[in-house]
């Protein structure tokens, strides 16, 4: 008995289309695309298809945000962490507490944003 390798997948965009557009038309999509930071070729999939067309300064938004709110996660962690060790020390208890509410507060703010924009 002979053992098959499994055949690899075809390329799912091994098919292209051809259409026609005017020479000011093309200029204007190849322009869409690279203010996007997209291929003329997948934006124009992505708008034939109702899909989300996102600027690449969107998603590096989205990627600051996420590093903002792995930030404050950090500080709150060691924040909470100093309060069960070092409790009174430096400042005073109710500084401190005040300081993690307002970082908490933060996170549930950039919580939000990250919710409306993903």
């Amino acid at each position: 008995m002979t053992l098959r390798r499994p055949r690899k997948p075809r390329d799912p965009l091994a098919q292209s289309i051809r259409f026609r557009v005017a020479a000011a038309d093309r200029t204007t999509i190849e322009a869409r695309a690279a203010a996007v930071g997209m291929g003329v070729s997948a934006y124009v999939r992505a708008a034939a298809l109702n899909h989300p067309i996102r600027a690449i300064a969107d998603q590096d938004a989205i990627l600051d945000l996420t590093r903002f709110q792995a930030d404050l996660g950090r500080l709150g962690g060691l924040l909470k962490l100093w309060l069960a060790e070092r409790r009174g020390e430096g400042l005073p208890a109710s500084q401190v507490d005040a300081l993690y509410r307002e970082i908490a507060q933060t996170v549930r703010k950039a919580d939000a944003v990250m919710d409306r924009i993903a």
